[in-house]
């Protein structure tokens, strides 16, 4: 039994009306985005623990069927994203409940390095303006990049476009008074990070290169911002040409991670949001207590005010319900966050550049 299974889930979920959760991709060319949202999708469409997605367009979720089964059964990788970005809509269920709804896009790797005022690359304005509203921001970066098989000035290059990218959308949330999305650091093609290299163990392997990310990408690290780095596998595919692999390598490990993390952190913060309303009703119900007080006070002593005192005392009502609904919110989206954290213990979580539980 999973750790997720193991434990009572929370009721109510949250209502999914409420808000639905922006997840964007960022990554070079050939990094393996498209893969990864294929076969993370075939992972949680099946189900993981108790959690599981469901994309809610039937042809987009026949699409995604097709392309894994031409994966699993000819070892034809996915077509990268062209100029058209691949827009989704997943739920995101524990069980029978869905808890929220996933809003996904892949862009093409070209299109983060595509000036906007090139008239070809339209998506190029799409994503700056997708990174902006997003509240999950996955990076994808090729473990060729950190076992020394790809060009270094690539590396870099790459890095310092998707952390100038990041940082843009950061200056425009904290503009809008808006939460800092979460950062996900996707390791795609991990089986390479202990195939290649000197003989250090794997796990030292995994070690050095999450300190590789945490250099290359410091804007994980920055204050107020909460980040993972999951190195993921669809399978063991060594030096596979582009197009083609090998069905029977074929062995997805932890792609999964990533979707969790997303949705444990947007139920924090939602939580934390709806704690803050709490405060703000309390308070409020606080003073007006004080005023009521002393209305009934002077209505004793034969002033007139009984119309102000009816006001307070249904204003107090109200107040006295919504601070206990919004409490109540606040602590069913917290309970739904641990249970997915229970998931996630052995994962390298970052809050502000310090790991969580370390």
């Amino acid at each position: 039994m999973t750790a997720a299974e193991s434990r009572r889930a929370p009721s109510p979920a949250p209502a999914t009306t409420e808000r639905t959760v922006t997840v964007t991709m960022l990554g070079a060319p050939s990094c393996g985005k498209t893969t990864y949202m294929l076969a993370t999708y075939a992972t949680l469409s099946r189900g993981v623990s108790a959690f599981s997605l469901v994309e809610q367009d039937h042809d987009r979720d026949k699409d995604l069927g097709d392309a894994w089964d031409r994966l699993t059964r000819e070892g034809v990788l996915p077509l990268p994203t062209d100029e058209t970005p691949q827009h989704h809509l997943f739920a995101f269920n524990y069980g029978a409940t869905e808890l929220m709804r996933l809003a996904w896009t892949d862009f093409r790797g070209g299109a983060m390095d595509a000036r906007l005022s090139d008239a070809q690359a339209g998506d190029a304005a799409e994503l700056v303006a997708r990174l902006a509203g997003s509240d999950s921001i996955y990076l994808v970066l090729d473990s060729d990049h950190l076992v020394g098989r790809a060009d270094g000035l690539t590396q870099l290059s790459m890095a310092r476009r998707m952390t100038s990218l990041v940082r843009r959308a950061f200056q425009e949330r904290l503009c809008r008074h808006l939460p800092l999305p979460s950062l996900a650091v996707l390791l795609t093609k991990a089986d390479l990070l202990t195939m290649y290299g000197d003989d250090t163990p794997a796990a030292d392997r995994l070690d050095r290169a999450h300190g590789q990310v945490r250099d290359l990408l410091p804007v994980m690290t920055m204050p107020g911002v909460t980040a993972v780095v999951c190195p993921v596998m669809v399978g063991q595919f060594g030096e596979a040409n582009a197009t083609r692999v090998d069905p029977r390598t074929i062995t997805p490990k932890d792609l999964h991670l990533p979707v969790l993390f997303t949705a444990e952190q947007w139920l924090r913060r939602d939580a934390a949001r709806y704690a803050a309303q709490a405060h703000a009703l309390a308070a409020e119900r606080q003073d007006l207590t004080v005023v009521s007080t002393e209305l009934q006070s002077r209505f004793l002593h034969g002033l007139r005010h009984g119309g102000r005192i009816r006001e307070a005392q249904t204003r107090l009502g109200y107040l006295g319900d919504a601070e206990r609904q919004a409490w109540a919110a606040a602590y069913v989206r917290g309970q739904w966050a641990d249970l997915i954290a229970g998931e996630l213990r052995e994962v390298p979580v970052y809050i502000g550049g310090v790991r969580r539980d370390a």
